[in-house]
């Protein structure tokens, strides 16, 4: 008996395992590495999505595309990714310039405000200064009913030196005080400017 329900819990498993590779209907045999673009970079090799280096005084974003069908399009879709988490960057650090200033319950309450406006204004934030410095790609094969199917994965490591970074961060709190000028919160337009007066100290040291 004991037997018996061994067999059907093999039996089970194998039924789920094929259940799970066949996805959308389909079931695919394991990928295969058939090209590369290039050394992989060090950031890509430890999977490491930014870095600051100090010495040389840049920030490094990585952007990934995965399961392109076309090089140029894995290359476009990481490049707007690496820009994402750019401005993002930007974005989380003027807000925490802001915060450095406000403590207690109206922390988490200028917290949410400013997560909003900035979030707002950010997505139509152009950053000058960033460029893409290096970009690693693989090619991999696999089986799809039965036919071979090629396809991309793409890195690509967009740089921007911390002066540009910081102008960034500086246009982001002239617009936050401009937008709180607009709505007259007087409260708004105060942090926005005195974080972006320590910012500017600390570009003059």
């Amino acid at each position: 008996m004991k037997s018996v329900w061994m067999k059907l819990i093999v039996v089970a498993q194998a039924v789920i395992l094929l259940v799970a590779c066949a996805g959308n209907g389909q079931i695919a045999s394991p990928e295969q590495r058939v090209e590369r673009g290039g050394k992989m970079p060090g950031m890509v090799k430890e999977g490491e999505l930014y870095e600051f280096d100090k010495k040389r005084g840049l920030h490094r974003f990585v952007g990934l595309a995965y399961d392109v069908k076309a090089l140029d399009t894995g290359q476009d879709v990481a490049e707007a990714d690496a820009m994402s988490r750019l401005v993002q960057a930007v974005n989380q650090e003027a807000r925490r310039e802001v915060l450095r200033s406000v403590s207690g319950p109206e922390r988490e309450e200028v917290g949410r405000f400013y997560s909003k406006t900035f979030a707002g204004i950010s997505s139509a934030m152009p950053v000058s200064g960033a460029a893409s410095r290096r970009v690693y790609w693989e090619r991999y094969v696999r089986e799809e009913f039965g036919q071979p199917r090629d396809f991309y994965r793409v890195w690509i490591i967009v740089e921007i030196p911390d002066e540009d970074f910081r102008r960034a961060k500086a246009q982001l709190l002239t617009e936050m005080a401009r937008q709180a000028r607009i709505r007259n919160d007087a409260r708004a337009e105060a942090l926005s400017l005195g974080a972006l007066e320590r910012l500017t100290a600390e570009r003059t040291r």
